[in-house]
């Protein structure tokens, strides 16, 4: 049984001998299904293998920019995997996943403006939260 201070409507749960206290609305003891919708939520991740920058925003979804050296520009794709009528994974002759995709070749100069206006786009956003 959970213990509820009424001034903080907090719940105080015993577990294997250990007090455990979460605010009422969050614990994942009297509301189970927080904890499955905190499980089902992807969590992207940003990261750099190589000369790529990756954002993956879920496993079905990503984003890429890579130097092209030889081309002398940016790479930037957005990549989506795909999937069959009822919802399976396709795959290739070898059982590779099988991806759409999207690429954009941009120029250095055009890329040093794009990440400008990012960077104040980023800032706005920033001041306005």
């Amino acid at each position: 049984m959970a213990e509820e201070k009424q001034d903080e409507k907090i719940h105080i749960h015993v577990v294997d001998g250990k007090k455990l206290a979460w605010p009422a609305d969050l614990c994942p003891i009297c509301n189970p299904q927080l904890l499955v919708q905190a499980r089902q939520q992807p969590q992207p991740q940003t990261y750099i293998k190589g000369n790529t920058l990756v954002y993956k925003a879920s496993k079905a979804v990503m984003s890429t920019l890579t130097w092209w050296r030889e081309g002398r520009m940016f790479l930037l794709s957005l990549k989506r995997l795909r999937f069959t009528e009822d919802g399976r994974m396709e795959r290739d002759e070898q059982g590779q996943p099988l991806w759409d995709q999207l690429t954009i070749r941009i120029p250095p100069d055009q890329m040093a403006e794009w990440i400008h206006l990012a960077s104040q786009l980023l800032n706005r956003a920033k001041e306005a939260t």
